[in-house]
């Protein structure tokens, strides 16, 4: 009975142990391109936890995811006449564990027949990113 006991605390210290040697892959990371005029910046960004060398990761991470998952329950084809955004934030990379099929396009005008929560996702994300929604 006593080997028994102490092959069970070895193995669930094994298995503690284990734990904290692989720690999981975030599901969302990106490469996030902040254009603020002519000039431009690239950042990274990874979500849960929240990191990467964007300013502000934690509030951009529930913007932009929050954003992206709007963008996919979207059926209805978007027909708007939008001005050229010079401030906007381009994203590629995971959400959610999914691939972007392309670049994806955070600004007004993406926002577009989204309604009122893609508006203040957009004001967010220009806000972790140090934009000024437009």
């Amino acid at each position: 009975m006593r080997w028994f006991f102490l092959i069970l605390v070895a193995v669930a210290a094994g298995c503690a142990g284990a734990g904290g040697h692989h720690q999981a892959q975030p599901r969302t990371r990106l490469t996030v391109v902040v254009y603020r005029g002519d000039s431009h910046r690239r950042y990274t960004l990874t979500c849960g936890p929240a990191g990467g060398s964007a300013p502000n990761p934690a509030r951009a991470c529930r913007a932009l995811e929050d954003f992206v998952r709007r963008g996919r329950r979207r059926r209805v084809a978007r027909n708007c006449l939008c001005a050229l955004h010079i401030d906007r934030i381009i994203l590629r990379g995971v959400v959610d564990g999914r691939r972007l099929a392309g670049a994806v396009e955070v600004s007004g005008c993406a926002a577009c027949g989204m309604g009122r929560p893609a508006a203040a996702d957009v004001a967010a994300a220009f806000a972790a990113m140090h934009l000024r929604a437009s």
